[in-house]
């Protein structure tokens, strides 16, 4: 007989917001309360989580809970990717993770649970897709937007609704304002300059160059749409950040203004 104990097979704790049961869709006001289920059923509902289409999660503040006895993980939906971020998400960074990924860590963890592997965080993120590299000219924008998580292309969960704003949560309205404001904004004659990229709810931050989207991309998250109360439409990013439209079609941070070029 072997000395080696058998290992039981994982027991996680599961648990979701405005998500169907099986994670497969977006369910505003579905709140599956706290349930264990085994590592292959969280594999396959964090799969169906990350096929939902993108657009669909806009301003729908879907989440997935996964944990064990030792750590609870919170699981969002970016533009086709998962993030995982420990529980609570306020003070930890989140970071991409696959579905076998998040629950091989809480096996893991769960096999193991030593002071420094409950201190740890899942796999770093992967740097952005946009290859290449620029230089920031928009010192506000970057310090603001680009903050050292996000530069490393980390991500932060939505914050709490800003004052003032009402966010936009009709499917609907969301694709007429994606029609409106998807495209490029900025100077790309000015090589190395603050150029926005915005397109169907995702936000990118990079430097003009030559070619149609140059340099290392300074920020890549997504956004939700807010409504001032005299309907002006405001950019609210997933660090915090609010972006306001200007009515002769510019963007504009702080005391930064990002003309609109032809839609991408």
């Amino acid at each position: 007989m072997s000395s080696n104990p058998r290992r039981l097979p994982a027991v996680l704790t599961f648990s979701s917001r405005n998500l169907r049961d099986d994670g497969a869709a977006v369910a505003l006001g579905n709140n599956v309360p706290h349930q264990n289920i085994d590592a292959g059923t969280a594999v396959l509902r964090l799969r169906a989580f990350g096929r939902i289409p993108a657009v669909e999660l806009v301003g729908s503040d879907a989440l997935m809970y996964l944990g064990n006895s030792h750590c609870k993980l919170a699981v969002q939906h970016e533009n086709g990717r998962l993030f995982a971020a420990r529980v609570p998400e306020a003070a930890n960074a989140a970071a991409e993770q696959t579905p076998e990924e998040i629950v091989a860590f809480l096996e893991g963890e769960q096999a193991t649970p030593s002071p420094a592997s409950r201190n740890a965080a899942p796999k770093a993120v992967r740097p952005s897709p946009v290859k290449g590299r620029g230089r920031m000219n928009s010192r506000g924008l970057l310090v603001a937007l680009a903050v050292v998580a996000l530069a490393l292309g980390v991500y932060r969960f939505y914050p709490d609704t800003p004052a003032g704003l009402a966010m936009v949560r009709d499917p609907a309205k969301i694709g007429r304002l994606h029609l409106q404001f998807n495209g490029r904004y900025g100077d790309e004659a000015v090589e190395g300059s603050t150029m926005l990229w915005v397109e169907n709810g995702r936000l990118v931050v990079y430097a003009a160059g030559k070619e149609a989207l140059p340099g290392e991309a300074r920020l890549d998250a997504s956004y939700r749409y807010g409504l001032h109360d005299d309907g002006r439409v405001a950019l609210v990013v997933a660090n915090g950040a609010v972006v306001e439209s200007a009515r002769d079609g510019s963007l504009r941070f702080n005391d930064a203004a990002y003309a609109r070029n032809a839609p991408r």
